[in-house]
């Protein structure tokens, strides 16, 4: 989801290192396999299920989870721990820290 690209670039550290953000630039749009989509309908839509059946979910949460079953993505990599400990049909949630892990 778009929503990636902005929590990953919010940080205050890209508006002195620019070099770094054309990196993550290129990563989000070169990456095989990985894919950035807008919100649309059917994902706002998706979005708003998941926040009625799912406490305490967020907003931006929802639209990635949203767009990762829409795309029908299997599997779905977070930094939130909070976010890997839910369990939802279909979709694989991996944390960051549990990649790390294996490396």
């Amino acid at each position: 989801s778009v929503i990636s690209v902005i929590e990953t670039l919010s940080p205050e550290k890209f508006i002195t290192d620019q070099n770094l953000c054309t990196e993550i630039l290129h990563f989000f749009q070169e990456t095989k396999g990985l894919a950035v989509l807008g919100v649309e309908w059917e994902i706002a839509t998706e979005a708003a299920r998941l926040r009625r059946e799912i406490k305490n979910l967020r907003v931006p949460d929802s639209i990635q989870i949203a767009t990762a079953l829409t795309a029908k993505a299997t599997t779905f990599i977070t930094n939130d721990i909070r976010l890997a400990k839910l369990s939802i049909p279909g979709l694989k949630i991996i944390s960051l820290s549990s990649i790390k892990k294996l490396l």
